[in-house]
C-alpha cells in the first residue's frame, strides 16, 4: 500500500506573504486614518462656519441698525446740505468705531479724541485690565489677535445681550485665561473680525477694490458724502463687516492691523496696507469667513 506524505511548503505562509499581508494591511489602515482626519477635518470646517454665520446673522442686524441712527447736528459749521451729510457720516463713523471697536486703541479713545459713547462704556473693563498689566510690565503689549476677538464677542453680546444663548460651551473660549470670552473656531482658535475690510481679495457680500462704481453706494451713506478721496470725486461704496477664522492651517493670511480699524473704510492708509494685501503662499484661500457664500 503506497503510504500518503505531506507535501512539503504547505505547512503555512512564506515570508514573503506574510509581508505582503502587512503591507496590504498598513495601507489599508493608512487610507482609513486618511479618510477618518479628512472627515474630522471636514467637520470642523462646518462648525466653524455655523459659528461665524451665527455671529454674522447678529453683527450684520447691529450694523445695519447706524443707517438708521441720527446724528446730533447742532454743532456743525457748515451750511449746506452736503457739508452737513459729510459731517454726519465723520459722526458715525466715529460712533461706529466706538460702539463696535476691533482694536485696542479704540477702547481707549486715541483713534477719535477722548469723546465716548454711551456703548462704548462696557468696554472699559476690558481696557482696565491691559493698561493694568502694561502697569505691571512698561514693555507688555496687549496681543492684538486676542483683543480682537474678545472686542468682537463683547460687541454682539452688547448689541445682542439675547445672542449669548445661541452659542454653546465649546463655540466660547478664553484663550489666554484672562477672564474676557472669545468665540472660537472648531480648532479652539479665536475667530477675529473687521468693521470695514474695504480691501478684500475675495467677497460675495461687497464689491472688490477697484471695482466699485456710482451705483454701489454705501447705504450708510447715500449721498457718498464721505468719499473716499474729496480731491479726486472717488465715492465710497457698500462694505460689511469682515468675520474670519484662519480654518485648518490657522493662518488668516490677511492685514489685520489696527490702521483698518482706526481709518475711515475708505481712506487711503486703509487700502493700501488693506486686507488685499494676501501672503504670498495664498495661504488666506482656506480661511473661513461670511463672505464668501459658497466655498
Amino acid at each position: 500500500m503506497k503510504r500518503l506524505t505531506k507535501n512539503k511548503g504547505s505547512d503555512g505562509f512564506t515570508l514573503v506573504e506574510l509581508l505582503m499581508v502587512i503591507v496590504i494591511i498598513a495601507m489599508l489602515g493608512t487610507i482609513s486614518i486618511s479618510v477618518l482626519r479628512a472627515s474630522l477635518e471636514s467637520a470642523k470646517i462646518a462648525q466653524t462656519q455655523t459659528t461665524i454665520n451665527k455671529i454674522d446673522s447678529i453683527i450684520t442686524v447691529i450694523y445695519e441698525k447706524y443707517q438708521y441712527r441720527k446724528m446730533d447736528m447742532s454743532t456743525s459749521p457748515t451750511n449746506t446740505a452736503f457739508d452737513r451729510e459729510r459731517s454726519r457720516i465723520k459722526l458715525l463713523r466715529d460712533l461706529m468705531r466706538m460702539d463696535m471697536p476691533c482694536n485696542y486703541d479704540e477702547i481707549t479713545g486715541s483713534a477719535f479724541g477722548q469723546q465716548q459713547s454711551a456703548l462704548s462704556q462696557s468696554y472699559q473693563v476690558l481696557r482696565q485690565f491691559y493698561e493694568d498689566e502694561k502697569k505691571k510690565n512698561p514693555k507688555y503689549l496687549a496681543p492684538a489677535d486676542i483683543v480682537n476677538a474678545e472686542l468682537l464677542y463683547l460687541v454682539v453680546t452688547n448689541g445682542d445681550p439675547d445672542s449669548r444663548s445661541m452659542f454653546t460651551e465649546r463655540e466660547i473660549g478664553d484663550v489666554n485665561g484672562n477672564g474676557f470670552s472669545e468665540f472660537v473656531d472648531a480648532w479652539g482658535r479665536p475667530i477675529q473680525w473687521l468693521r470695514w475690510a474695504p480691501g478684500l481679495p475675495e467677497s460675495d457680500r461687497q464689491t472688490l477694490v477697484g471695482q466699485a462704481d456710482d451705483n454701489d453706494s454705501d447705504p450708510l451713506d447715500p449721498l457718498n458724502a464721505g468719499e473716499k478721496d474729496p480731491d479726486q470725486g472717488i465715492p465710497g461704496w457698500f462694505l460689511a463687516p469682515f468675520v474670519v477664522s484662519g480654518g485648518p492651517d490657522g493662518v488668516i493670511g490677511l492685514e489685520m492691523g489696527e490702521t483698518l480699524c482706526n481709518n475711515s473704510p475708505f481712506s487711503a492708509s486703509s487700502l493700501s496696507i488693506g486686507a488685499e494685501k494676501d501672503s504670498p503662499d495664498g495661504s488666506y484661500h482656506d480661511n473661513i469667513h461670511n463672505h464668501t457664500l459658497v466655498r
